[in-house]
């Protein structure tokens, strides 16, 4: 048998024994080894495969997903990327979609579904967004290719504003951020977020035309009243 040959033999048997690894390795590790880990997903308890596997109370961040069903999609590794799909197990508005990871890069792909933000938000009035095909990618320090629709869920009333209509938009890049471009139904309220790719969160909240009572109760909140409104700005990080 020629060297050849044999070394041929080898490389395939080595990949059939790579690819057995691969298709045993559990979920946990597999999170750390694609990346995701270390862009903040987290969770209580990890089981199964890195193919078909399960996350209980998992948090992007202090973002809670809830309990998860997690795959690898196996294409996008022989491009040099990892493509995680996930669909969260709620009966309502269940989360779905794909993280996107790469050496340099890290993004989502066609997220749909309901994200609690109020840990996030606050003091912004947000409870919950929406979600319909978001689509995102950070490569380096720059937002690339964003885009999708976003429902902001607020109370009926908050701070004196009747917001039971929520915020609605769209998610786009703002240079090198990801912004996320919200308005009333009424054109009243405004609300932008901005998230780097470090996780670095900015959050303002803009009213305007509103009666005097209202803007007193404003004005006792924190908003500063500005030539566009009365605003309100907060920053914190993923």
């Amino acid at each position: 048998m020629s060297g050849k040959l044999l070394m041929r033999k080898a490389g395939i048997f080595g990949g059939i024994y790579l690819l057995a690894i691969i298709a045993l390795l559990p979920i946990q590790i597999a999170l750390v080894s694609v990346g995701l880990v270390q862009h903040g997903l987290t969770a209580r308890e990890a089981n199964g495969t890195v193919w078909s596997g399960s996350l209980t109370d998992a948090r992007f961040g202090p973002v809670p997903l809830g309990h998860i069903n997690v795959g690898l999609r196996f294409f996008p590794l022989l491009l040099g990327r990892a493509a995680l799909d996930v669909r969260s197990t709620k009966d309502s508005t269940p989360l779905e979609g794909a993280a996107i990871v790469s050496r340099h890069a890290f993004g989502v792909e066609g997220l749909t579904g309901r994200l609690d933000v109020r840990t996030v938000a606050a003091p912004l009035p947000i409870d919950s967004l929406d979600l319909k095909d978001v689509k995102f990618r950070f490569d380096g320090r720059a937002c690339r290719d964003a885009a999708g629709m976003v429902v902001a869920n607020a109370g009926d009333q908050e701070f004196g504003l009747r917001l039971s209509g929520g915020l609605t938009g769209d998610v786009r890049c703002d240079g090198d951020a990801l912004l996320l471009s919200l308005a009333s139904q009424t054109g009243v309220v405004h609300a932008n977020l901005r998230i780097s790719s470090g996780g670095h969160v900015s959050a303002e909240l803009v009213v305007n035309e509103v009666e005097q009572s209202v803007a007193e109760t404003l004005s006792s909140l924190g908003f500063r009243r500005t030539d566009r409104g009365f605003v309100l700005r907060t920053f914190r990080d993923l």
